[in-house]
């Protein structure tokens, strides 16, 4: 098994762990570990370019930390009670305070562009082989809650591939994903069963 390999089964069983405390729960509070990261318990006042050196490692393709609010991994606000005695009476102090958490409500957009290998631009992408692809239609994942099931949202997107001279990415095929499986792919690089696009006309 090799180290990519390893990596993208990780994220995947990441993926569907989250998954599974969303429906036994119905709603996703607080989520430590993460898609992108093996990182516990990062500090709010960094950013994932700077606590996660690892962020998305051996992934299919390159998604940079600024994706970092596609891929469901948000600064949320917290509160913590503490009881304090002052002058013979007590009272409750609320600490308001951010953390780092992983959420499902995944949220690729339209326009957003996505390369197999990094450096991550178009020209660059003709020096090697790599795939790349833009998005050209979504609509955001929403988590389940008490009356409601998980919406997945979706993505329509267009693949690019290098054209036969070499001189320009040219689109190959289009697809319709869940946002839920996107993230698959993007993990994989395989591409999983696809959505009709029907279902996308909301």
């Amino acid at each position: 098994m090799t180290g990519n390999t390893e990596k993208q089964e990780r994220a995947l069983r990441v993926l569907d762990e989250l998954f599974r405390q969303e429906k036994g729960r119905r709603r996703l509070n607080r989520a430590v570990t993460f898609l992108t990261s093996q990182v516990m318990e990062p500090p709010f006042a960094q950013t994932p370019a700077q606590w996660a050196p690892d962020w998305c490692s051996g992934w299919a393709f390159h998604v940079a930390p600024v994706f970092a609010d596609a891929l469901g991994v948000i600064l949320a606000p917290r509160v913590r009670t503490e009881t304090v005695r002052t002058g013979g009476k007590v009272q409750k102090v609320r600490h308001h305070y951010s953390v780092w958490t992983q959420t499902t409500n995944f949220a690729f957009r339209e326009g957003y562009t996505l390369h197999q290998a990094a450096p991550s631009t178009w020209a660059e992408q003709l020096d090697g082989n790599g795939i790349s692809l833009q998005i050209v239609e979504a609509l955001p994942a929403a988590a389940g809650n008490a009356g409601m099931d998980r919406d997945s949202g979706f993505v329509v997107f267009q693949l690019f591939e290098k054209s036969d001279d070499g001189k320009k990415m040219q689109p190959v095929s289009k697809h319709t994903l869940t946002q839920d499986d996107f993230i698959r792919y993007l993990i994989t690089g395989t591409m999983p069963q696809e959505l009709d696009e029907d279902l996308t006309k909301r």
